[in-house]
């Protein structure tokens, strides 16, 4: 009992997406200054995510945003609104395009220039996820 209550959701916590609602929830409300948000794939299925968390319309995903477009986790043509799903961020080039807001794994970003706004680590410690800004905002 002590390791399943104690031990298991700080070394288990990256398989069970903790911290996901808050990355989410702050991405959403940073989202209303800028004009596109560029979501990695690598979070494992923000899309989903994504739905569930802001409660998006399962109609308008479907009429507006288009659906899931190819029915798989790395398309990079999904979206909801302005939150685009994409299976590689391309930091470098996408940072570029004025008021875009990133969100992403720390591997999605360059160390030497992207500075995160926002940095989210597992309960192990590992950091998790981080919002990154475009540079022209």
């Amino acid at each position: 009992m002590h390791m399943y209550f104690v031990h298991a959701p700080i070394v288990n916590s990256k398989v069970w997406y903790q911290g996901y609602r808050q990355i989410i929830k702050e991405s959403f409300e940073l989202s209303k200054k800028y004009d596109r948000v560029l979501v990695s794939n690598h979070l494992d299925q923000p899309l989903n995510f994504y739905q569930f968390f802001l409660k998006y319309d399962p109609v308008k995903f479907l009429i507006e945003d288009g659906g899931r477009v190819s029915g798989g986790f790395a398309e990079n043509q999904n979206h909801l609104g302005k939150f685009y799903f994409r299976q590689n961020l391309e930091y470098q080039r996408e940072r570029k395009v004025p008021k875009t807001l990133f969100v992403g794994t720390p591997q999605d970003f360059p160390s030497e220039v992207a500075i995160p706004i926002k940095k989210y680590q597992f309960l192990s410690g590992e950091e998790s996820a981080y919002i990154v800004a475009g540079d022209y905002q």
